[in-house]
């Protein structure tokens, strides 16, 4: 048996999401809606702060490769602030799609 794609299984979750929401009454769905936007946004919020400092630490990068001393010392605070950055923006990501499973899976936390 070989082991399907990233595609494949994300085609999957997304035939599984509609089969569950095309299960709902309109009612329900009116009220989930909101929360799904919610959800949605902020993931782009994460999403988003990830790639500004993948774009950041691209491109400090490559201004040391040609930088004077001066210039390479400053890329270097940047590109580690750009890390932490990133590192933080990653741990709330996962953070926060950690709840996302623990409410799906019917575990609140209380």
């Amino acid at each position: 048996m070989t082991t399907p794609s990233a595609s494949e299984v994300e085609a999957q979750r997304r035939q599984h999401l509609q089969a569950v929401l095309a299960g709902l009454s309109p009612s329900d769905r009116r009220r989930l809606a909101p929360v799904l936007r919610q959800v949605v946004h902020d993931l782009n919020g994460y999403l988003s702060t990830l790639s500004m400092e993948g774009f950041t630490i691209g491109y400090h990068a490559s201004r040391m490769t040609s930088a004077s001393k001066t210039g390479a010392e400053g890329s270097v605070e940047a590109l580690t602030a750009a890390l932490d950055n990133l590192r933080q923006a990653t741990e709330d990501a996962v953070a926060y799609v950690a709840h996302l499973r623990d409410l799906a899976e019917g575990d609140d936390g209380g």
